[in-house]
C-alpha cells in the first residue's frame, strides 16, 4: 500500500516477543494496563497488533518502519526501504549502518520524520541506497553462500 495516495494510515505494532512479559515483570503496566493496551491496539481503525510468530510477512509488506535497537534492523534494512530509527545511547547498531536510516532522539523528531514519509517525501532514499550498496560487497567475486558451500567442500 502507498500511504502516500490512500489517505489511510495502516499502523501494525509488532512489539518484541518479551515485552508484555517485560512490562508485567517491571511494573511498569499492570496486568489491567496491558490488557487495555492491546485492546486499544486492536480497536484502533486501520491499525492492528502483530503478536504472531512469523514476521516476515509485515517485514516485507510495510512501506517503512518505525524501530528501536532490540528491532531487526539488519533484516530490514536489505528491503531498500526507509527506517526511522529510534536511537538510544546503548544501541548496538553499527553506525555504518544508522547512516541509512532516519535516526530520531526525540518524540519531535519522529513526528516530523513520519509527516515526511507519509507525504511521500524520502530524502534519504539515495544516501540509503549508496549505503546498501556498499554492504553487498563480495571481496572473493562470490556470493557469502558460495563461500560458505567452497570453504565446506574444502576443509571437511
Amino acid at each position: 500500500m502507498d500511504l502516500a495516495r490512500s489517505g489511510t494510515v495502516e499502523l501494525v505494532t509488532r512489539p518484541h516477543p518479551l515485552l508484555w512479559d517485560d512490562l508485567a515483570r517491571t511494573g511498569v503496566l499492570s496486568a489491567e494496563e496491558l490488557e487495555e493496551t492491546k485492546r486499544v491496539l486492536g480497536e484502533t481503525p486501520h491499525a492492528a497488533l502483530d503478536d504472531g510468530r512469523d514476521y516476515r510477512p509485515g517485514l516485507v509488506s510495510c512501506d517503512f518502519a518505525v524501530m528501536d535497537y532490540t528491532s531487526i534492523v539488519y533484516e530490514y534494512l536489505p528491503t531498500g526501504k526507509p527506517l526511522v530509527y529510534c536511537r538510544k545511547e546503548s544501541t548496538l547498531i553499527n553506525p555504518r549502518l544508522m547512516e541509512a536510516c532516519y535516526t530520531v532522539h526525540r518524540p519531535e523528531e519522529l513526528q516530523a520524520t513520519l509527516e515526511l514519509l507519509l507525504a511521500g517525501v524520502d530524502p534519504m532514499k539515495e544516501k540509503r541506497k549508496k549505503i546498501l550498496d556498499t554492504l553487498d560487497f563480495y571481496p572473493s567475486g562470490k556470493t557469502n553462500g558460495q563461500a560458505i558451500a567452497d570453504y565446506l567442500a574444502e576443509h571437511l
